[in-house]
């Protein structure tokens, strides 16, 4: 999923998404870690389908983690939902809701006030849930792509 998720985001975007080539090493030991951490949310999604085909029981996941604000802001902490995944065959379904609303339970019962996260710009898909479920736009990050040479 996690390699999925990450080829979908370079193909929308690649300069902006690129990757390291050992990420998905990285995520296998960054995972683990929200696992256990409890500042962190990590959820999978399974099918309750006990028949369900291999590699069709997966449905999805999110991973989320309280940051740290700068200090200038009167929200000190804020949840941060890094990645959120629902395979092709499980979307329309109400699994990324499921995994979202859950999430955001999980992050309040901490003791956030606040919980964020960016979307591609090309995921209609998922601005289209998150303003579904009470989201709002605060912010529009801009990039300049200064590899291929500026002024």
């Amino acid at each position: 999923m996690v390699r999925s998720l990450i080829d979908l985001h370079r193909q929308w975007d690649a300069p902006r998404f690129d990757t390291v080539p050992h990420v998905l090493e990285m995520y296998r030991r960054w995972l683990p870690e929200r696992a256990v951490d409890p500042e962190s949310v990590l959820l999978v999604a399974e099918s309750a389908d006990t028949s369900a085909a291999p590699g069709q029981a997966l449905l999805g996941f999110i991973v989320a983690q309280v940051q740290d604000n700068i200090p200038i802001y009167t929200t000190a902490r804020y949840g941060w939902v890094h990645d959120l995944w629902v395979e092709p065959h499980a979307r329309g379904r109400g699994v990324a809701t499921a995994l979202l609303t859950t999430c955001v339970h999980r992050l309040h019962a901490i003791g956030c006030t606040q919980v964020r996260g960016e979307t591609a710009h090309a995921n209609h898909a998922s601005r289209a849930l998150l303003t579904r479920l009470g989201w709002r736009a605060t912010a529009v990050e801009m990039q300049m792509d200064l590899s291929a040479g500026w002024g």
